[in-house]
């Protein structure tokens, strides 16, 4: 039986629209559209498939036409990227789930250092938390975790149940700034037909509206209205199962703080950081606090980085880390898509 924790959590509650939250792991807000395309033509070929990736993490249904646009690049040269990106394990999936502002959850993560015995042996039992989806190892055992809890209410028993299976005993618990607040903002509920696109979307969110269409039994032009009324209204999340550590370069992690009454602009972030900077993470309840996620070509090249950031004058303190190995698991928001999407037997 696991031992329940009660872990206190102070909750900010924020009042905030949506504002281009397509969602990725994380409750990662796609901003490339917002920063100036001009600098992708400064990119080595890497940087580009970076970039690539956080596009489609953003919306991994995007034409290839306007990705090329974007880039600079024909659209064969898009194709062959992604192609690429297939067979070396670094794009594993193109996926499609409800969304945050459909279902109202709390993304949330979780991390600290592990006293398990066996680190993979703690990912294992992590994983069998339905509301796990993802989970990092760093070094000196530290685990990073992220989980989609289903209300403010659930936070601590699952905070509780996550760090007891990791055998985490300083658990940082950080509720994800997505820019909707389930506590506060209203709910657009989803409506059957919809549930059933976004089923038929779930392992391959590229997929032809037609043939959407054909296994629903609906026309193409019903099924292509109410995909795009979900894109518009946020309601669907279509992204990539991303594993940046399938490459050889490396992932980094920076433990970043402020004075707590300053909040910084993720979005400046990104655009002094780019294209280096995967993710930028801020914390409802944690003010001062963030976690920085980046890629790097070479030691030297994080060497770089990691002075960059240190030098950085709105960081009073910085602690870096490295990731060596990251999984992606199913929730019970795949559950639910199975239980109210698929089709019925007779």
């Amino acid at each position: 039986m696991l031992r329940k924790k009660c872990i206190r959590v102070k909750y900010r509650l924020r009042a905030q629209t949506v504002a281009g939250n397509n969602g990725h792991i994380l409750g990662f807000s796609p901003l490339f559209d917002q920063i100036n395309m001009m600098l992708f033509r400064l990119l080595g070929v890497d940087e580009i498939d970076l970039v690539l990736c956080s596009m489609l993490m953003s919306n991994s249904r995007t034409p290839y036409r306007a990705l090329a646009d974007k880039l600079g690049l024909s659209v064969n040269a898009i194709h062959k990227r992604i192609q690429s990106l297939i067979e070396t394990d670094v794009i594993r999936g193109f996926t499609a789930k409800p969304s945050i502002r459909a279902l109202g959850f709390l993304s949330v993560f979780i991390h600290g250092a592990s006293n398990a015995r066996s680190i993979n042996e703690a990912m294992k039992k992590i994983s069998t938390c339905e509301n796990v989806y993802w989970i990092c190892v760093g070094g000196g055992n530290h685990l990073y975790v992220g989980a989609y809890v289903r209300g403010l209410s659930k936070l601590n028993e699952v905070a509780a149940t996550i760090s007891d299976l990791g055998e985490i005993p300083e658990p940082v618990i950080g509720i994800v700034e997505t820019g909707y607040n389930p506590e506060t903002s209203p709910r657009e509920e989803l409506e059957s037909l919809d549930w059933e696109i976004i089923y038929q979307l779930r392992n391959d969110s590229k997929r032809p509206i037609s043939e959407v269409a054909d296994s629903i039994g609906i026309s193409a032009k019903t099924a292509r209205r109410r995909l795009d009324k979900l894109i518009h209204n946020q309601l669907i999340e279509l992204s990539i199962l991303w594993y940046p550590d399938a490459s050889n370069d490396i992932i980094s992690v920076y433990h970043v703080h402020t004075e707590p009454k300053i909040r910084l602009n993720p979005l400046d972030l990104y655009r002094d950081y780019m294209p280096r900077l995967i993710m930028a993470i801020e914390y409802q309840n944690i003010p001062g606090e963030y976690l920085l996620l980046a890629w790097s070509r070479t030691t030297n090249d994080m060497r770089e980085l990691y002075l960059r950031i240190e030098d950085d004058s709105r960081f009073e303190s910085v602690k870096a880390n490295i990731i060596f190995l990251g999984e992606v698991y199913p929730t019970w928001r795949d559950k639910l898509l199975e239980e109210k999407g698929a089709p019925q037997s007779i």
